[in-house]
């Protein structure tokens, strides 16, 4: 038992920790959202949500500053994949996501759009 409070309390410490980072971002405060996601990239790859959100947060930040790239597609991809491995973007409406998967297609979308990419939907 003293093993899972311990996970536990790391997992609400992890939570809170990208809260606040959420909060920075939304707030766009930049620079600071990602000196203090810097400090959860460790902890983050322990637990495969908490790495599709940290990988969220960081395409995010990198969105809001304008830095587009096919490789912050390909890790929203990822991100994506962690939950939804055979995830059918043709067929959206029979797939029920979580709010984060739903974000994260939401940043797929801008990519797309600011790469002026075609969507292909498999």
């Amino acid at each position: 038992m003293e093993g899972d409070d311990d996970k536990n309390e790391k997992q609400q410490l992890f939570d809170q920790d990208a809260a606040t980072v959420f909060s920075l971002i939304s707030h766009g405060n930049l620079s600071g959202a990602k000196e203090e996601l810097q400090k959860l990239k460790e902890e983050a790859r322990e637990e495969e949500l908490n790495w599709q959100y940290y990988l969220l947060l960081e395409v995010s930040i990198e969105v809001y500053q304008d830095n587009i790239s096919e490789e912050l597609l390909e890790k929203m991809v990822q991100a994506m994949e962690l939950t939804k491995p055979r995830l059918k973007y043709g067929d959206l409406c029979r797939e029920l996501l979580t709010v984060r998967e739903a974000n994260i297609l939401g940043v797929m979308v801008v990519l797309y759009f600011k790469l002026e990419k075609e969507v292909i939907l498999k």
